[in-house]
C-alpha cells in the first residue's frame, strides 16, 4: 500500500525528533518515505533509524491535513521490515528475550515482581484484574501500591497476580507481530480461563496495548479496558472515595502522549487534581499540543541521546 503524503510539511513543526535532530529522515515525512519503500519490499539503508527512532507520540496524526494514521504507518513499517529483514538492534532482541524469558521487559527477577506490595497480599478470586505492568512492578513502584490502595480504600472488588507477566507492548513496538501475537494470545487466554472481565491499567504501555493491539491482532476479546486515572476519577465522582482538600498549590499537568493525543483522556487527570484541592495552571503547550517526554516507541532504550533531548 502507498501512503499519499502531500508533503505539506505541517508534521515538521510538532515532531519532537524533528524539533531535536533537524533531520528530514527523523520526520514523519522522511517515516512516510521510508515506510513506502519498507511497504514495497525495498530496503532503505535510513529506514532503520528513521522509522524506529519515532516515539510514536500522534503529534503528527493532530494536524495531518489528508487525517493520515502516521503512528499506524510506522508501525506497520516496522512489522514489514522485522518480518523480511528481522530485528534491527542487539538492545531490542535483549528486551524481547527477557520477556520471553523472565516475563518482564527490563530483565530483573520474577521473584521480586511483587516487591511493591504495601501489605501481605491473599490470593483471590475476582472478575477485575489490577494488571500493574513491568515498570510500575520493578520501577516506579509507588504507582503500583498508590493503585493497590486507592482501589482498596474505595472497596473495589479486585485481584492482581504474583506471576503476572508482560503485556507484550514492547515486542509489538519492535515489529515482531509474530512474537507479539503468541504473547497476547498466551495472555487473553489466560484472563479468559481466570474469568478476568475487567483489566485496570496504571500503566499507558498496558492501557494502550491491551485496549488497542490485543483486539486488532487478535479479533474480539473477552475483557474491557479501564485506566487507572479513569478509575479514581469515577469513584472521586461516585464518593466511594473521598479526600479532604489540602492547601491549595498549583500544579501544572503534562498530558502523557498515550492518554492525551492517543485516548482524549484530558479532563479526568485535572478534575481528580482540583478535587484533592488543587489549582491546575495551563502549561503554554498542553492537551493535544503538549511536549512529548522523548522515551516512548522504544526510542528510550534505542537512542538514548535523542531521547533526552525531546
Amino acid at each position: 500500500m502507498e501512503y499519499e503524503c502531500i508533503e505539506c510539511k505541517s508534521c515538521l513543526e510538532v515532531c519532537p525528533t524533528y524539533s531535536v535532530s533537524g533531520e528530514l529522515e527523523l520526520s514523519p515525512l522522511g517515516r512516510v518515505r521510508v515506510a513506502n519503500k519498507v511497504l514495497r519490499g525495498e530496503f532503505a539503508p535510513e529506514a532503520v533509524k528513521s522509522l524506529f527512532s519515532c516515539t510514536l507520540c500522534y503529534a503528527c496524526n493532530q494536524v495531518c491535513p489528508k487525517e493520515l494514521d502516521l503512528v499506524e504507518i510506522v508501525e506497520q513499517a516496522r512489522i514489514a521490515l522485522v518480518e523480511k529483514w528481522g530485528i534491527p538492534f542487539s538492545k531490542q532482541r535483549e528486551v524481547i528475550a527477557s520477556i520471553v524469558e523472565r516475563g518482564n521487559a527490563l530483565g530483573r527477577e520474577p521473584s521480586e515482581r511483587l516487591r511493591w506490595l504495601p501489605e501481605p497480599y491473599e490470593e483471590r478470586s475476582s472478575d477485575r484484574l489490577l494488571f500493574v505492568g513491568c515498570l510500575a512492578s520493578y520501577v516506579e513502584t509507588g504507582v503500583a501500591s498508590a493503585s493497590y490502595l486507592l482501589l482498596k480504600k474505595a472497596g473495589v472488588d479486585f485481584r492482581i497476580l504474583r506471576d503476572e507477566g508482560c503485556c507484550g507492548i514492547y515486542v509489538y513496538r519492535a515489529g515482531d507481530l509474530k512474537l507479539a501475537k503468541k504473547v497476547f494470545e498466551e495472555n487473553a487466554k489466560r484472563f479468559e480461563e481466570l474469568g478476568i472481565k475487567e483489566i485496570i491499567v496504571p500503566c499507558l504501555g498496558c492501557y494502550r496495548c491491551f485496549k488497542n493491539y490485543y483486539p486488532r491482532v487478535l479479533g474480539e476479546v473477552g475483557f474491557r479496558v479501564k485506566q487507572i486515572t479513569e478509575v479514581i476519577h469515577e469513584l472521586m465522582k461516585l464518593g466511594r472515595l473521598r479526600v479532604s482538600p489540602q492547601k491549595a498549590e498549583r500544579y501544572t499537568y503534562l498530558d502523557p502522549c498515550y492518554l492525551g493525543r492517543a485516548e482524549g483522556l484530558y479532563d479526568a487527570p485535572r478534575e481528580i487534581a482540583r478535587m484533592c484541592g488543587a489549582e491546575v495552571v495551563e502549561a503554554e503547550l498542553s492537551r493535544e499540543k503538549a511536549l512529548c517526554c522523548g522515551a516512548g516507541g522504544g526510542v528510550r532504550s534505542l537512542f538514548k541521546d535523542l531521547s533526552f533531548a525531546m
